[in-house]
């Protein structure tokens, strides 16, 4: 498991918290994160999608270190969701998601609204 970031500070939260032994932290952009390719079964974007201006090149990214078959999983904020933080313009709207998805020949599996403010969507790497 790889938690990847940019800033030392979180890192320095994520070890805080006594994760297992095979978490490793990363200082890294994440838009290229130095890993190999292909070392990964899944990716787990949460939250970091609406805060990036290049959102394609993250999405390849992960396609990058994901294995064949490998699952990617954002999780965002709902376009819909009444509450003043990130601005609605900065919201991923599903069809945004289908489009950065396709791009890079994801298949969406399952697009779920998790709660008011949250929805997961999930997508397999073309095999």
């Amino acid at each position: 498991i790889y938690a990847v970031d940019n800033s030392e500070r979180m890192l320095e939260l994520i070890s805080a918290r006594n994760p297992p032994p095979q978490l490793t932290t990363v200082r890294a952009d994440v838009m290229r994160t130095g890993l190999d390719e292909d070392i990964a079964d899944a990716c787990l974007l949460a939250f970091i999608l609406h805060e990036v201006e290049d959102q394609g090149k993250l999405v390849a990214e992960a396609c990058r270190l994901l294995k064949p078959n490998g699952r990617i999983v954002v999780m965002e904020w709902r376009v819909d969701a009444d509450m003043p933080m990130p601005p609605k313009h900065r919201r991923l709207p599903r069809q945004r998601i289908e489009e950065l998805f396709g791009h890079e020949g994801f298949l969406l599996t399952d697009y779920i609204e998790r709660t008011a403010r949250h929805y997961a969507a999930i997508g397999v790497k073309d095999g």
